[in-house]
């Protein structure tokens, strides 16, 4: 069931999503800043600490050299306490991914996001994991029953299913429950709009774990006119939403300036 179908229900119950989903979702979710760009990396993670994160993912990938001086000047930005992880959106072949896993783990990284492509052979990633100093995270383009032979496998340590991508939350919940499960961690991945964010919110206080929400912080009004003030970051966390279902009631008036297309209730039909 999707994000609409499962806000819906839950506002018919007049519950919040996550406790539709779970008697004892956390009322504080950890989140990661994400989407840190290789063009100001560090001023941009610095900035976002000053708001609050404690939780940093740096886009990497581009040119080896830039790729671990960002990752540098970002450690130095944000310091030696907090979470810092590093995506590589697919870029290597397998020997320039355990190069780079080699190479950047002296800035202690919590994860190294799809290194290679996600059709790279599974035999391919078993040897990137063993060898790798850094846990291996990936899941936003995997589908189905490709969930369960990566998590029997045990190559990844951290799943991100994308609720908008596959699933809804009805698939992403099984995914996060089975990955705790196995001992691995559930941080559903998410760049885009409200809905979407405040959906996976609501998914990973209910699975609980160790896992993170990514949290885009750059301007979005697709976001930002959803969410509003409703997840004020504060020492690395957000409060769950209270009210029921998603938590958010949308104002379309203010939305009407970012439409592509006119609805049928706008055309009066």
């Amino acid at each position: 069931m999707g994000a609409r179908h499962w806000d819906m229900a839950a506002r018919r119950a007049g519950l919040p999503l996550a406790a539709m989903l779970s008697d004892t979702p956390m009322p504080r979710v950890p989140v990661n800043a994400t989407g840190i760009n290789p063009d100001g990396a560090a001023e941009f993670a610095a900035a976002r600490h000053a708001e609050g994160h404690r939780a940093f993912k740096l886009k990497i990938g581009f040119d080896r050299s830039k790729d671990l001086a960002n990752v540098a000047a970002v450690r130095a930005a944000i310091g030696p306490d907090c979470d810092f992880m590093i995506d590589a959106n697919q870029s290597y072949r397998p020997e320039d991914a355990a190069d780079m896993a080699h190479a950047a783990a002296e800035h202690d990284l919590r994860w190294y996001e799809e290194p290679m492509r996600v059709d790279t052979p599974l035999a391919e990633w078993d040897t990137l994991a063993r060898t790798s100093p850094i846990a291996l995270a990936g899941g936003e383009n995997l589908r189905g029953e490709d969930f369960a032979v990566w998590i029997d496998r045990g190559a990844l340590r951290v799943y991100q299913p994308d609720i908008t991508k596959w699933g809804g939350i009805t698939g992403c919940m099984r995914v996060a429950r089975a990955a705790l499960a196995a001992g691995a961690e559930y941080c559903p991945h998410v760049f885009g709009g409200g809905i979407a964010s405040l959906a996976s919110l609501h998914a990973l206080a209910a699975a609980g774990g160790p896992g993170t929400l990514e949290m885009d912080c750059h301007p979005n009004a697709g976001r930002e006119l959803i969410v509003g003030d409703l997840l004020p970051v504060s020492e690395g966390t957000v409060p769950l939403t209270t009210g029921p279902g998603l938590g958010t009631e949308l104002d379309l008036t203010a939305l009407r300036p970012y439409a592509t297309w006119a609805s049928d209730f706008e055309q009066g039909t």
